[in-house]
């Protein structure tokens, strides 16, 4: 007898061979089918099923070991057919089902040979007596008593080893990040008894006692070391916390001042008062940083933007940046200067001038501006607290050209919360400004501007989001006319109303121009569902308008469909959208680039 036959022959039970009176193909190929079982068992099936690899690699005829990295022998797929059963109660295992009967057979075809299995994975073991127990001192600490009421194991469920790994980690990770170090288990452990399909789950905790924080150090010579402290919001004595060591690490970061930072607290250097110095090691990053960019928006055309940033004037952290934005619509350059206050992280005074060329509707725009702003947290928000001067020459065609100063003070309120900055699959921004303008106080028209805007997202699905916009706005003043356009109210474009010109959706005057309006009304749904990896598509409306004080809005709606791509960068749109109002356009094409929010 061949010795081939010879070894299917020591096959298990339920595997068999095909009759020999066939010879297999010179180059034949492995097809494996299993049965029985769904999802997720039956992935988990393939991950340990070693012959489930061969389906892609060709079985070359003869019993000796393979040389080549894609051709395996016949010998080598019929002992992964022997190895089959023991694999396929392994990978059921995990998900309590110890007793599955299984019926193999491996059988010549045309093109090779064909493993099939059939599973029947029987009654799972079901948890018998279960006890998950914290011992010592954070027994009563909120996060562990959370991660305690969150454990997810019952008397009578299904055992699952993956959500007794889950109970288990979060558990111990509640207790350790809430500066209880020395956790460790004092049983951990299934006991199974197959033979009457039941298990029990034993889970006690000792955390030890509660680690502090000791002396903060950040070991860095660029920047004055009572500044530095600034950004330490760790005090001795207080609780340790590994989330608190991570917000100081990222807070640090972002300061752009450093290109590397390390912060350290190892349970071996507490002294016997358990308290952890905690040691931040940093690199410097280069004084300067420049930056240079070129895009295509179908709101701007052509862009190219060039910068250079100084991160460190002096030792107390000081920054200056100087930007060139040049557009088809636009052309700016401006230099801001920042000083660090308060809350060295996020609060800051700044001092600014800009001088700009713009198309706002259907005006061409000179300004010249010149400014300074706080910037703080306050109450949940970003906080802007500013002082602007501005002198703005502007003309519509047909009109003579005005020049006007204005002075105003100003608010700017902004809160944004998301799960994700990149793709939120739930967030929400929320924004207002604020400002006023005197004609006796400098300004060469009396004003007053309030705009509000909000974006809200949720996702329903898996991969299915809808995204909401709405922005709202007001002007009060006496000397329409003699007010810049800048600080008037325009509608359509990209971030608008969709299917409609950047800033064409406004008041016309006598010669059919756009000039903007006191009031602006706009709002966008959206629904957005990705088919294939990062790949999707979007079906929206827009509507709106700007308008004028003693009007009613004439409201313009925008649809259409579009393309999204979640890039590295932000969600990559392009749009193609049909102006219900508008007889002069059939569609338009959008393209943005950027944050939902």
């Amino acid at each position: 007898m061949p010795l081939a036959a010879l070894l299917l022959g020591a096959a298990p039970a339920g595997a068999a061979e095909a009759p020999d009176d066939r010879a297999p193909p010179e180059e034949a190929s492995v097809k494996v089918e299993i049965s029985g079982i769904e999802e997720p068992l039956l992935t988990n099936v393939r991950l340990f099923l070693t012959i489930d690899d061969l389906e892609d690699r060709t079985v070359l005829p003869g019993l000796g070991s393979s040389k080549s990295g894609e051709a395996v022998t016949a010998a080598e797929v019929q002992r992964r057919h022997r190895a089959a059963p023991r694999q396929i109660r392994d990978a059921l295992m995990p998900f309590g089902y110890y007793r599955p009967t299984i019926d193999a057979e491996l059988s010549r075809t045309e093109d090779g040979y064909r493993a099939s299995y059939r599973v029947e994975p029987g009654e799972p073991a079901r948890l018998r007596e279960v006890t998950v127990q914290v011992h010592g001192d954070g027994g009563t600490h909120p996060a562990v008593q959370r991660a305690l009421a969150e454990a997810d194991l019952q008397p009578g469920d299904r055992l699952d080893h993956l959500r007794y790994e889950t109970v288990k980690s979060r558990l111990f990770d509640a207790a350790y990040d809430s500066g209880f170090l020395d956790a460790a288990w004092r049983s951990s452990v299934i006991r199974v008894a197959p033979d009457r399909q039941s298990a029990d789950i034993e889970l006690v905790l000792d955390t030890g006692p509660r680690f502090a924080f000791g002396e903060t150090e950040i070991a860095q010579d660029v920047l004055d070391p009572d500044f530095m402290a600034g950004f330490v919001r760790i005090r001795p004595g207080e609780p340790y916390d590994v989330n608190r060591l991570l917000a100081l690490q990222r807070v640090l970061s972002e300061t752009g001042y450093f290109s590397r930072v390390e912060v350290q607290a190892p349970r071996e250097a507490a002294g016997p008062d358990h308290r952890i110095p905690v040691t931040v090691h940093t690199e410097p990053s280069r004084p300067r940083k420049y930056s240079v960019g070129l895009g295509y928006g179908t709101d701007t055309g052509p862009r190219a933007t060039f910068g250079v940033q100084v991160r460190r004037l002096n030792a107390r952290g000081h920054r200056l940046r100087a930007d060139l934005q040049v557009s088809a619509i636009e052309r700016a350059i401006g230099v801001r200067y920042e000083i660090p206050i308060r809350n060295y992280a996020t609060d800051s005074l700044s001092f600014s001038a800009t001088a700009r060329q713009e198309e706002v509707g259907d005006a061409d725009t000179d300004q010249l501006s010149v400014g300074v702003s706080q910037v703080v947290s306050w109450l949940g928000f970003r906080r802007r607290l500013y002082l602007q001067a501005e002198r703005e020459n502007f003309d519509f065609s047909g009109e003579p050209s005005r020049t006007t100063d204005l002075v105003y003070p100003g608010i700017t309120l902004t809160r944004e919360r998301a799960d994700d900055l990149q793709y939120p699959r739930r967030g929400y921004r929320l924004s207002a400004d604020l400002r006023t303008g005197i004609e006796w106080l400098l300004s060469d028209v009396s004003f007053s501007r309030l705009s509000l805007s909000a974006g809200w997202t949720r996702a329903v699905a898996a991969r299915t989001r809808v995204l909401l916009r709405a922005e709202a706005g007001a002007l009060w003043t006496d000397d329409f006319d003699d007010l810049p356009p800048t600080q008037r109210f325009f509608a359509g474009g990209d971030r608008s109303i969709r299917g409609y010109p950047y800033r064409e959706v406004g008041p016309q005057n006598d010669e059919g121009e756009v000039i903007g309006g006191e009031r602006l009304i706009a709002g966008s749904v959206e629904l957005e569902h990705l088919f294939y990896g990062n790949y999707g598509a979007a079906v929206f409306v827009d509507a709106g308008d700007a308008f004028a004080d003693s009007d009613s809005p004439d409201v313009q709606v925008g649809a259409g469909v579009g393309f999204r791509w979640r890039s590295p960068v932000g969600m990559v749109r392009f749009d193609v959208a049909h102006p219900f109002d508008d007889p002069d356009d059939d569609y338009r094409i959008h393209l943005t680039i950027g944050t939902d929010l």
